[in-house]
């Protein structure tokens, strides 16, 4: 009898780390379709709902009360990447503004299913366009 029940709980067991293992599996294998569904790509029919939807996400993403885009920024190309410069001091011999250059954030557009993503490198961070229409790029930019 003991022996038996020693034999239940070993199948016990590994059938339970069986379905942990699968579970886990099956979880990442559609977080990595999600990610493999994404292709480069460029808005399209430009309004001002989706522009102004654009400099929102983006300005919120960097933590600014509002940003200067390009009317034309995302259309041609799905990367959009925006310097960063700050005013942090005066040359007093020159009086020139010195500027401090930071890294420059640096956004990708895709489309993944029907819906237009833009992603934040870096981070990884995803923002849907839900006013935006998009179209699939040919190739990468």
């Amino acid at each position: 009898m003991k022996l038996k029940t020693r034999v239940l709980n070993s199948v016990f067991t590994a059938t339970t780390l069986l379905l942990m293992v699968l579970m886990q599996t099956a979880c990442t294998t559609k977080s990595m379709e999600t990610v493999s569904r994404d292709v480069p790509a460029r808005i399209i029919a430009v309004n001002n709902s989706s522009r102004a939807e654009l400099k929102r996400i983006v300005a919120s993403a960097l933590k600014r009360s509002s940003i200067l885009l390009a009317g034309d920024a995302l259309t041609n190309s799905n990367v959009l990447i925006i310097e960063s410069s700050r005013l942090f001091g005066l040359n007093a011999n020159k009086h020139q503004a010195i500027n401090e250059r930071a890294k420059p954030s640096v956004f990708r557009l895709v489309k993944s299913g029907e819906n237009c993503i833009l992603i934040l490198q870096g981070t990884k961070k995803r923002w849907t366009l839900r006013n935006t229409q998009c179209e699939a790029l040919d190739r990468v930019q």
